[in-house]
């Protein structure tokens, strides 16, 4: 499949060549991929609605053809340094903080990153409890369960990275963190309630869940509706404790999560009508087949535009539907195209980033900085508010039925809009995820990458 919309320099279609052989693929072999997420097998998770997961029932018209040749678009490929600026920039935008300084941020927080994903899996599966970042001082913590482990403190002092404290004594490991997070939220959904959003904070261990009351159920409020609750969870072997729970009750049939797919996005088309945006070039392990990633719940989602730096279409054609999951991996789809896929992505409507590298699961940190695009939003940046929030909410696109959408990262400072569904959130040349929708409260949502790596079978790619 061919896609040119991410080329720089065109050629044409008798020059153009395959893409290259020195490309970097992350993929991960499935057994050793899945001990890298805490939730793999939560009650009630979706693969999508049924019949869903099928091609367009007929081939859809490309306006230009597959082997068109492409003009140059002169659009602007950020260097390192360029990448880096511009996510300075923004950040310094919207914290007020000197671009030097939120520069350094940037630094200080890649290279604690860099040693969180150095930990052995044994130490993330186990003991790791997620790491909090503190700005504008530039300081970080690093939590375990328990004593921390010898070898963290061995990586933390080779590093030399002043003002990485590792702390241990928390109850439960990320891993088991995230496990009691499904367990409650499941509970909630066996009640009948279907609209909530559940998350817990790294430092506290609470786990936070925010329901809209079941207007078919007035029993269950206050006191009643804890205790019904706890009852649930019990039933599912779990004791979840009074002071590392938090209910907030909103009213009935309130939305607590806005998926942002309504108009706009210049990226991804049902039949010619702009819907949705796209996010970061993979290939399947199985086949070598490539494609683009994008939301799930943008639906009949057929066609693609190449867009020009202007912010404008150049031309549009036909992007298949591969697969796609609302559950445990979150809110993800992939597509297939008719023409050439190249490991960039839109930063902004002006100007590209080549991808690479993929932030792992285990490297979301709260606080963390990332950025995101959207074509009806475009560039904003902010700050990582939850590594795990599950959305359960009712969708329109299988007939108003109630689907949950988990491990997603909660942003707090970022913008979204209509549109912007599928997009790209990313920090410097890395891939972190891709775009769900805003709750009610202003947190903007967006599914992990690594998760929709291992729930499709692919590989991002990387220049």
């Amino acid at each position: 499949m061919k896609n040119c919309w991410s080329r720089a320099r065109r050629l044409s279609a008798g020059e153009r060549p395959r893409p290259k052989m020195t490309r970097q693929v992350l993929l991960f072999a499935v057994v050793v991929a899945l001990v890298l997420v805490p939730n793999m097998a939560p009650t009630g998770a979706q693969s999508g609605p049924a019949g869903k997961d099928q091609p367009p029932s007929a081939p859809v018209e490309e306006i230009a053809p597959a082997d068109d040749p492409a003009p140059a678009d002169n659009v602007k490929v950020l260097s390192g340094s360029e990448a880096q600026s511009q996510d300075a920039e923004a950040i310094s935008t919207a914290s007020g903080e000197p671009v030097a300084e939120t520069a350094e941020q940037l630094a200080f927080q890649q290279r604690v990153l860099d040693i969180i994903g150095s930990l052995p899996q044994e130490i993330l599966s186990e003991s790791y409890a997620g790491a909090v970042f503190m700005f504008p001082e530039s300081r970080a913590t690093l939590y375990f369960k328990g004593a921390v482990p010898e070898e963290a403190q061995a990586r933390r002092d080779a590093a030399n990275i002043a003002n990485l404290d590792l702390v241990g004594g928390q109850k439960y490991s990320l891993d088991e963190l995230s496990r009691r997070q499904n367990v409650v939220h499941d509970a909630f959904v066996e009640l009948g309630f279907t609209q909530l959003v559940s998350q817990f904070d790294v430092v506290s261990q609470v786990i936070t869940t925010e329901v809209a009351l079941h207007p078919g159920r007035p029993d269950l409020r206050g006191q009643a509706l804890r205790d019904a609750f706890r009852a649930s969870a019990r039933e599912k072997g779990v004791e979840i404790e009074p002071d590392l729970l938090r209910i907030i009750e909103r009213p009935a049939r309130e939305p607590l999560t806005i998926l942002e797919h309504s108009w706009g996005g210049a990226g991804l088309l049902v039949n010619g009508v702009f819907n949705c945006t796209s996010a970061f070039t993979v290939r399947r392990a199985s086949d070598g087949v490539e494609g683009t990633l994008t939301a799930s719940h943008c639906q009949g989602l057929n066609q693609m535009d190449e867009n020009d730096g202007a912010g404008g279409v150049t031309l549009t054609f036909s992007a298949p539907f591969a697969s796609e999951h609302i559950g445990t991996f979150g809110d993800i789809e992939w597509h297939t195209t008719s023409h050439d896929d190249y490991p960039e992505f839109w930063s902004t409507a002006t100007s590209r980033r080549p991808v690479q590298g993929r932030i792992a699961n285990s490297q979301i940190s709260q606080n963390a900085f990332v950025c995101h695009f959207g074509r009806s939003s475009g560039y904003s940046c902010g700050n990582v508010s939850s590594v795990s929030t599950n959305s359960t909410f009712e969708w329109a696109g299988c007939g108003g039925c109630t689907v949950t959408a988990r491990d997603m990262v909660a942003v707090v400072n970022a913008n979204s809009a209509g549109g912007d569904s599928g997009g790209p959130w990313f920090n410097s040349y890395t891939a972190w995820g891709i775009h769900h929708g805003r709750r009610s409260n202003g947190e903007r949502l967006f599914s992990k990458i690594q998760n929709a790596e291992i729930a499709f079978g692919v590989g991002v790619e990387l220049t």
